[in-house]
């Protein structure tokens, strides 16, 4: 399979979207104080004045969008060999679900239709290959708390159109050899005692440790992609925040028992995101700097849903992020609470 496109490289013209050349600048000055709202429908949604604004927001609470950089070269190893090697080959599965999705975007895009149209054909086949480890919660609500701390700007509570995490029984299953019968509802006693927050909900659902978010936008309600970017920063740099806190509660739990804290490896898995505007998908990555000192998201491909070709290419890339969450993900979670 071709190796996806480096950032250097110029998109092909049909990919270019005219919201995004108009909003290139990241540092353009205004109203810091005019909010964005969350996840809602386009119509509600400020100006694109405000939107820039909100995107300073984000710079300065040490949420950084990189549209034309590479990623940090471990970064970059890392997604090639844990993600990139699970690349899908084509099958009966794969064939099925890529022209459902197929069919879907080119209806959605000859009917103009609106957010929750768009945000039903990537559910869909997100859902039609996730597997009995993932869960997949729409449209709700997260945490408040697990934000950046910045007291001068308040940045909008997120709210993915889609999440997608792991479910706790299989990671509780697996610590059942070395814990016993005290790995039976374990995430959520931690939760509900503020030891580790691993789900992204105030309400206890079966959703933890989310790896990948989607924001789902239409050009024909008044949608566009720069706010599907932004409020995908949020969200990514929520995520992100989640493994570092079970990096933090393996961290003290080793120092309670005496033993070497070898779980760093947390602080440098990166979490994913897509944001579309009608038949346009765009793929992310979001990591930590080494120092934890900021969080940065990192454009990895685009992608049009109405395109044959491109369908599949978005699908294939959509299930490797799928089988990493349930597979090396879980694994290196599984291990933080066993070592």
């Amino acid at each position: 399979m071709e190796r996806m496109r480096s950032f250097s490289e110029p998109l092909p013209a049909e990919y270019c979207n005219p919201t995004l050349l108009k909003h290139d600048s990241l540092r353009l000055h205004g109203d810091l104080n005019q909010e964005y709202p969350p996840s809602c429908p386009s119509d509600k949604t400020g100006d694109g004045d405000s939107d820039v604004n909100y995107r300073n927001h984000l710079s300065l609470t040490k949420i950084q969008m990189d549209v034309a950089t590479e990623l940090p070269s471990e970064i970059q190893e890392y997604i090639d060999k844990k993600v990139y090697s699970k690349l899908k080959k084509r099958d009966a599965q794969l064939e099925r679900v890529h022209n459902q999705m197929w069919d879907d975007s080119k209806n959605c895009e000859l009917d103009s239709r609106g957010e929750d149209d768009w945000r039903g054909v990537l559910s869909k086949a997100i859902g039609a290959f996730k597997g009995e480890m993932i869960s997949i919660s729409n449209d709700r609500d997260w945490r408040t708390d697990l934000q950046p701390a910045d007291y001068q700007f308040k940045l909008n509570d997120p709210r993915p159109d889609i999440s997608v995490g792991l479910c706790a029984c299989p990671i509780e299953e697996a610590l059942k050899p070395g814990m016993g019968s005290a790995a039976t509802g374990l995430l959520t006693r931690l939760q509900a005692d503020a030891e580790l927050i691993s789900g992204p909900y105030p309400s206890c659902l079966n959703l933890h440790f989310p790896f990948l978010i989607a924001q789902t936008k239409s050009g024909a309600t008044g949608g566009n992609l720069f706010q599907a970017q932004n409020q995908a920063a949020v969200g990514g740099c929520v995520a992100l925040r989640i493994l570092r806190n079970l990096s933090e509660y393996h961290a003290r739990i080793s120092v309670s028992n005496n033993v070497p804290d070898q779980c760093d490896q947390l602080m440098s898995i990166p979490v994913f995101s897509i944001t579309t505007e009608g038949p346009t998908i765009e793929l992310w990555a979001h990591f930590q700097e080494e120092n934890g000192s900021s969080f940065k998201m990192v454009r990895l491909n685009v992608w049009c849903m109405s395109l044959k070709n491109h369908c599949l290419e978005a699908l294939i890339h959509i299930s490797a992020i799928l089988k990493w969450g349930s597979a090396d993900l879980k694994g290196t979670i599984i291990e933080a609470f066993s070592s």
